[in-house]
């Protein structure tokens, strides 16, 4: 789907917005996501959903999104975990 940053930048820049075919997008301002690149990452902060870690992940998977949050925390993002869980009900969504 993309190369690098940029491409991810631009992927995201074309298909972010209100989708009248999906109800669970909103009608929300996109924003310039290319121009965004150019801004430092330190301060940000990443959520990390802890259902995508289940017992039966591919081990390489898991060490690999691993590293990725130590490079994350190393660049000085603040990295916490989240939940996909919709509350009241047995259900997640991830997508």
């Amino acid at each position: 789907m993309a190369r690098d940053a940029w491409d991810c930048a631009a992927v995201l820049q074309a298909i972010a917005g209100k989708d009248p075919h999906d109800a669970t997008s909103l009608p929300a301002r996109v924003p310039d996501y290319v121009n965004g690149l150019e801004r430092p990452v330190k301060g940000l902060r990443i959520g990390i959903p802890k259902e995508y870690f289940q017992s039966g992940m591919e081990p390489g998977v898991e060490s690999s999104i691993q590293e990725a949050i130590r490079k994350f925390e190393e660049l000085g993002m603040e990295v916490r975990e989240v939940s996909c869980r919709i509350p009241g009900t047995d259900c997640q969504y991830i997508t």
